[in-house]
């Protein structure tokens, strides 16, 4: 239909109803026989030729007919106008107060790591931690005689490769706990994904270090 016609339907709508909506309760009140771009136009028209009121509620625009083409109202239908207008006014904080949380809720997933970035990020630290346990296993296993300043510094050596594991350790976890709030799939799942091979896997226990 055309946008006079379905302007037509709208006001049709609006009169034999005579309750205040607004531009989404009368697109799927009309079950989509009027596009919404096309019932927020008609409701802005009528409005603006004064067919209908218009209020805004919170940054929400209410429409409802102009009231002097009707029989005056009791004082019974009056006060459940208003109780309907103060009914839709609650939903409508309601409905804010969730978009809200929604728009938090999406600034946190942005501010998280991509599972690219994190990924990425893990590789490196795991390629780091590859590294340092042959460094320990070269050391535990190496049978030269060292001196006693040797050994002291390879013991702090060895200390120092043991707390930078455990650093790395928590890093990437902290990294893939991240990444869990907003992946689908099981942690499990996530680490057969981008390839972490947890200690647990490789049968080793960092305490024994």
């Amino acid at each position: 239909m055309s946008l006079k016609e379905d302007t037509a339907t709208v006001l049709d709508y609006m009169v034999k109803q005579n309750r205040p909506y607004n531009a989404n309760d009368v697109f799927l009140n009309l079950k989509e026989q009027v596009s919404k771009a096309n019932v927020a136009k008609a409701l802005s028209d009528l409005a603006s030729k004064g067919k209908l009121k218009e209020k805004t509620y919170n940054k929400q625009k209410i429409y409802f007919p102009d009231q002097s083409q009707f029989e005056k109202l009791n004082p019974m239908q009056l006060s459940d106008l208003d109780k309907e207008t103060q009914e839709i006014k609650n939903r409508i904080a309601e409905m804010n107060k969730e978009i809200a949380k929604l728009e938090t809720e999406l600034q946190m997933l942005k501010a998280e790591p991509s599972t690219a970035d994190a990924k990425a990020r893990i590789e490196v630290l795991e390629k780091e931690n590859a590294e340092m346990k042959e460094k320990l296993t070269a050391l535990r296993s190496s049978k030269d005689k060292v001196s006693a300043k040797d050994k002291k510094q390879i013991n702090a050596d060895y200390d120092a490769a043991v707390q930078a594991w455990r650093k790395r350790k928590a890093i990437v976890n902290s990294v893939v706990e991240a990444v869990m709030e907003g992946y689908p799939k099981k942690k499990s799942q996530l680490l057969d994904d981008i390839g972490i091979e947890t200690d647990e896997q490789a049968k080793i226990d960092i305490k024994e270090f």
